[in-house]
């Protein structure tokens, strides 16, 4: 990732807030980013309810790496077990690499229980990218209290599964996974109030009542199987897995994120702005504008991101 970064200041040479600010390609104009000069005060760029979010998982880093980093607010530890589980740069939905998980028995992460993971009758989303490599039952997430199951995300037989085995609901959909699993599928739970709805790339499957306290003090297992003797385990990739608590992000047919999920933003000092612009390394020209008038204000031309 490559990024531009300055001060707007004004004719006196004081730093400005609120200015816009465009990063276009020198060859083209095409528009690379934007952004307001920051206040100081406003955070830029993350997500509004970062501090919902209780496990963040973006898979990122190099080949066959074994440090899964969480991005969220608490930065837990995410415990690999088995040897197989690796960073892997072969799939990836962003970032240029996932979390590779074989599908083997004793293969999978486990993040330690948290009061965040007790969701209780509260709203929340559970959310991820996954790509498949192996062949139904698979089981996605695993909440397992005192060596028992209490909640289990799976695909199997056809039918994508929310199952709370304390309350005895299993919320249930007919799913075909395109390709037969070797595609990326965002796949989405939320509960608002008492209503579950259930989403693969953004289409609203099933609309359930879910009234029930979810079950608390689990550690969260990610591809383990259920029944504790392998062979259910969700063997590909997983990019982008987030559970947020007291948020129910989906409420409706929605576009899958288009880009990596937003972490705490930035907080820039009065006058400051960065903008991403990707992968792009060639020359890029800055316009100021000021929202009050609309005048550009003088260019700046860099003769490539830094």
């Amino acid at each position: 990732m490559t990024t531009i970064s300055g001060i707007c200041r004004d004719a006196a040479g004081d730093p400005v807030a609120g200015r816009l600010v465009r990063v276009e390609r020198l060859d083209t104009g095409v528009q690379l980013g934007s952004a307001l000069s920051g206040d100081g005060v406003t955070v830029q760029g993350g997500d509004p309810n970062y501090s919902n979010v209780s496990l963040l998982l973006h898979g990122n880093g190099a080949n066959n790496s074994t440090t899964f980093t969480d991005s969220g607010p608490d930065a837990r530890t995410v415990t690999r077990n088995g040897t197989n589980v690796v960073i892997s740069t072969t799939q990836s939905k962003f970032g240029g690499a996932s979390i590779y998980l074989p599908g083997g028995s004793g293969d999978y992460l486990t993040a330690a229980s948290n009061a965040d993971f007790d969701f209780g009758t509260g709203d929340f989303t559970i959310e991820f990218w996954a790509y498949a490599t192996k062949s139904q039952p698979l089981d996605f997430l695993n909440f397992i209290s005192s060596g028992t199951t209490r909640l289990l995300i799976y695909l199997n037989g056809g039918e994508l599964s929310f199952w709370d085995t304390t309350a005895g609901v299993n919320i249930q959909v007919a799913y075909s996974w395109p390709s037969g699993g070797a595609s990326w599928v965002h796949f989405a739970w939320c509960r608002s109030g008492t209503t579950m709805r259930v989403f693969a790339n953004g289409v609203l499957l099933t609309t359930q009542t879910y009234s029930a306290s979810s079950p608390s003090g689990c550690d969260v297992h990610i591809a383990r199987s259920w029944t504790g003797g392998g062979g259910r385990e969700f063997g590909g990739y997983i990019d982008d897995l987030r559970i947020k608590k007291g948020e129910a992000l989906y409420t409706a047919a929605f576009t899958p994120p288009a880009a990596e999920l937003p972490g705490a933003g930035t907080l820039l000092p009065a006058g400051e702005y960065s903008i991403d612009c990707g992968a792009y390394t060639d020359d890029v020209i800055v316009y100021q504008y000021d929202p009050a008038d609309l005048t550009i204000r003088p260019q700046i031309h860099f003769s490539e991101p830094v």
